[in-house]
């Protein structure tokens, strides 16, 4: 029975990839539902390459900029997960650190507060978000970006931080730390 289940979840999950992919080499340009003949015309569009046309002769793809803007797009992608990573992991790990080492008021509520973007449905969150850029007067752009996507993965972040810290003994913290005497020698503490 766990095998039915796990192959109707991944079908479920897997075969609109698997329809998209299949669709993508397909010649009719206007319903792509309709099956017009199998192509890869727009696979060179993407790229610009050339092809060939009903004379025989090589001509540029109409979308021959359409290489550029896809350039642009994977790069802008890897500028705003790395960039989103860095800053999420930080920001999560010194958060989770914080909260399991020490005890100060609105401790619990502060807690709360970090799952509240997992919580929160991700449009709700984007059209929060958007408001707020645009009240507060910030320029759209990769930098809002940014602070989007780290709003709601710190709270990943912390979650996962947070339940490693508690099963952690404190005892091996407390045997790595590092005792540093008044001359500047290292000791172990």
């Amino acid at each position: 029975m766990l095998t039915l289940y796990g192959v109707i979840f991944f079908a479920f999950n897997y075969a609109p990839l698997i329809v998209i992919v299949i669709y993508s080499f397909n010649a009719n340009p206007v319903n792509m539902m309709v099956w017009q003949g199998f192509t890869f015309d727009w696979y060179g569009k993407i790229f610009g390459l050339t092809q060939i046309n009903t004379d025989g002769f090589l001509t540029d793809s109409v979308y021959i900029d359409s290489t550029e803007e896809l350039l642009n797009a994977v790069k802008n992608s890897a500028i705003v997960a790395l960039t989103t990573t860095t800053i999420s992991t930080i920001i999560g790990t010194a958060t989770a650190l914080a909260l399991a080492r020490y005890r100060f008021r609105l401790r619990s509520t502060y807690r709360m507060l970090m799952f509240m973007p997992m919580i929160m449905p991700d449009i709700v969150l984007g059209i929060g978000l958007l408001i707020f850029f645009v009240t507060a007067g910030f320029k759209l752009g990769l930098m809002t970006i940014i602070i989007g996507h780290c709003t709601f993965l710190c709270s990943y972040v912390f979650i996962i931080v947070q339940a490693r810290l508690a099963g952690m003994d404190r005892s091996l913290e407390e045997a790595s730390a590092i005792w540093v005497p008044m001359n500047g020698s290292r000791c172990a503490a």
